[in-house]
């Protein structure tokens, strides 16, 4: 067979390239995986910056125009196509709502932010991975950790002093990450990364190979602790459908037991309003008073104004980040909640703009199209990643950790919304990245048996 990576792992190749991804832009992209979890929104006159973020997400946007300049052709030849043009597609499909969009300001830049997350994350893991293989990808993630387990002391710490009550886990992170919903969901996507790290070291070196299995569970407490029921589900449901696709069938239906025993334990739930902040159990408890529960309810609410909107401009939506000006109008009295909000509203209470759903927000912005390419994206890249250029047990491992943090994405997205942030960017592009390079070659490039 064909030598592992003989296409993107030829320094002699690069050159010129090889040298500016080194000095330039690798640095700049590990600043920001340090930067990610710190992300701060400042005032400057009537916009609003994410600090140091944006100002690094630029630099590596020019850095990474410049190397692809130089080695467009051996990017192209690397790659797998059929994975990277549907990738594509997304990027085209925003341009193309926010040129159609009834706010056409708003949408445009909105979908600057996308383009830049995909341009970066993405593209950018491209030439990192070519120049410096998996090793520049473990650099990367290794800062992220670092970064993650510093909010994970802070969250803790700020949390412990309101008795770790779940009404306070929507400050707990607070200036860094917006709200628990977020905050559990990046603990929850970093949880297959640090498995992979972990595994990575196990025949290296055993004191890391310790701490990152302890960073793991650390992370697993940290998404219990975010009382974030999304990140739960996230991860057991992610759990089984690996399971199940692995045909490992005990673990699967363990998870399926201990899923089942505690929606059976909570058949007896309370009015979830009134026990929301008294503890755990009670909390717990409130998970399914669906009738009751205002969170599941608002939620409903913004997912039948999506539809109403999408019934109004199918294909091409109202435009990339349009929703939070639109749905208001889209509301029907009876369906809405005490938090339900009447105007475009940001705060940390769930009074904002979201449409709690990655799926229906594409489909209310950008049109049918969009929420197809939108699936089109996540299926097509699980697929991919069941197959490698090598049986390695390394590499096995990389695409097992592509395929878990897709799936958790997957499961994470039917309830909310974060692809705009750019640390839920970085998750979800970065596997995908990975995919399209590690996966058999599907044109003439292909690597021969």
């Amino acid at each position: 067979m064909r030598k592992l990576f003989s296409l993107i792992s030829d320094k002699s190749k690069l050159g010129d390239t090889e040298r500016m991804v080194q000095r330039a832009l690798f640095p700049i992209l590990l600043l920001t995986s340090i930067s990610l979890p710190f992300a701060i929104e400042v005032g400057l006159a009537a916009h609003r910056i994410t600090v140091p973020l944006e100002l690094l997400l630029a630099l590596a946007s020019i850095s990474i125009g410049v190397a692809t300049l130089k080695s467009y052709k051996k990017l192209w030849t690397s790659i797998d196509r059929p994975l990277f043009l549907i990738c594509l597609s997304l990027v085209l499909w925003l341009v193309v709502t926010s040129l159609t969009s009834v706010r056409p300001g708003i949408s445009l830049k909105s979908t600057l932010v996308e383009v830049v997350h995909w341009w970066v994350f993405y593209i950018g893991i491209f030439l990192i991975f070519m120049t410096r293989n998996r090793k520049g990808v473990f650099q990367l993630l290794s800062a992220l950790s670092i970064s993650m387990g510093i909010v994970v002391i802070y969250t803790w710490f700020h949390h412990s002093m309101h008795g770790f009550r779940p009404n306070t886990a929507q400050i707990a992170a607070l200036p860094f990450l917006k709200d628990h919903t977020l905050y559990g969901a990046c603990f929850a996507m970093m949880v297959p990364w640090n498995i992979w790290l972990a595994f990575y070291w196990r025949h290296r070196n055993r004191t890391l190979f310790q701490g990152y299995i302890i960073f793991t569970i650390v992370l697993l407490i940290a998404v219990f602790l975010s009382f974030s029921r999304v990140a739960w589900i996230g991860l057991i449901g992610a759990s089984i459908i690996l399971s199940l696709f692995s045909q490992k069938w005990k673990l699967a239906i363990m998870g399926l037991v201990i899923l089942g025993g505690l929606l059976l334990m909570l058949a007896n739930s309370g009015d979830y309003r009134s026990t929301r902040a008294d503890g755990i159990l009670p909390f717990m408890a409130g998970m399914s008073s669906f009738d009751k529960d205002v969170s599941v309810r608002e939620r409903l609410n913004r997912y039948k104004s999506a539809i109403r909107m999408s019934q109004v401009r199918p294909w091409f939506g109202f435009g990339p980040g349009t929703y939070q000006f639109e749905y208001h109008t889209y509301q029907k009295k009876e369906e809405m909640t005490r938090i339900s909000s009447t105007e475009p509203v940001h705060d940390i209470s769930g009074r904002g703009g979201s449409t709690h759903s990655e799926y229906l927000k594409a489909l209310a912005e950008t049109g049918f199209p969009g929420m197809i390419i939108w699936i089109a994206i996540l299926a097509f890249g699980l697929l991919r990643s069941r197959s490698s250029r090598n049986e390695h047990a390394e590499h096995k491992t990389l695409m097992l950790a592509c395929r878990t943090s897709l799936l958790i994405y997957l499961v994470i997205s039917i309830f909310n919304n974060f692809i705009h942030e750019g640390i839920m960017a970085f998750f979800f592009w970065l596997p995908l990245a990975l995919i399209t390079l590690l996966q058999p070659v599907t044109h003439e490039g292909r690597a021969a048996g």
